[in-house]
């Protein structure tokens, strides 16, 4: 029996660099139609586009998925005038390492690890890109810096905002056109994600709710202490009217978390979930 991943070790090289391509394009458009959408911190955006990196990874392998994620996020910068510095320092390495891990660990595709691949390098390297956002601003804010407590607190709470509203889409938009393609172009698609198998729903459900609550009750602390909050937005000057704005991102993005981790429990034979792996 060949292995899982014969297929796409045998894709041609051709093939993997116009895949390239054609998935950083593609990523830089969907990364520009969001570009303002910026977090508390007024970096970092909303981006429904990370399913595209995450295709390219599942379908052409980690190294392609890697390369279309960088390319991708560096050309959005370039052509919506952003910072190309902080792009190279944050949002490139971030990328980078986030997809290569997700295609490594989805080189054997299956639906379970298909979800703790997605929350795994999602966390990973949003964090990379969170420590590249601190080690930027350092160079220009005195007293910040990676090896500070307020640095590490800024770079988890910019990876809390990328997991919030970027995990939804990996669960709920990237399956559907994961399947379709696979029936669409099933020569390319690797052999696990071809097998009749639907996402694990209890796998999902804690994958979602235990973050999402954890996110929530982190920003119930922040209402009770809000001077927390004023040392994580230590970029501003005005930091005290920005920390409210962290109480809601946490406790409204955990309450979205949680909420969809009971939808996925509600409606789960509907969308093609299931508790068997």
């Amino acid at each position: 029996m060949q292995p899982i991943t014969y297929l796409m070790d045998k894709q041609p090289l051709t093939l993997k660099v116009v895949a390239m391509a054609v998935g950083a394009a593609l990523y830089a458009l969907g990364a520009m139609i969001t570009e303002y959408t910026a977090s508390p911190w007024g970096v970092g955006q909303f981006r429904p586009a990370v399913i595209i990196p995450a295709f390219f990874a599942i379908f052409f392998g980690p190294w392609v998925g890697a390369f279309v994620a960088a390319i991708g996020t560096n050309t959005a910068a370039m052509l919506t005038n952003g910072n190309i510095l902080l792009s190279l320092m944050a949002g490139v390495p971030g990328n980078f390492i986030g997809f290569l891990i997700y295609g490594y660990l989805l080189k054997e595709f299956s639906w379970r690890k298909f979800v703790w691949a997605s929350l795994v390098s999602l966390f990973t390297g949003n964090l990379v890109a969170g420590l590249g956002v601190v080690a930027y601003y350092s160079m220009f804010l005195r007293g910040l810096s990676i090896l500070t407590l307020r640095g590490w607190a800024i770079s988890l709470g910019l990876t809390a905002w990328w997991l919030i509203t970027m995990l939804p889409f990996m669960y709920l938009a990237l399956p559907p056109l994961l399947q379709a393609s696979a029936k669409a172009f099933p020569s390319m698609a690797p052999a696990g994600l071809k097998l009749k198998g639907q996402i694990p729903k209890k796998d999902t459900f804690i994958s979602l709710f235990i973050p999402g609550l954890v996110l929530f009750a982190f920003g119930s602390v922040l209402v009770f202490h809000p001077s927390l909050g004023v040392f994580m937005m230590g970029l501003y000057r005005n930091a005290s009217e920005f920390a409210y704005a962290l109480q809601i991102m946490f406790i409204a993005g955990g309450a979205i978390l949680m909420v969809l981790a009971g939808v996925v429990i509600a409606v789960s034979d509907k969308v093609g979930l299931s508790s068997r792996h």
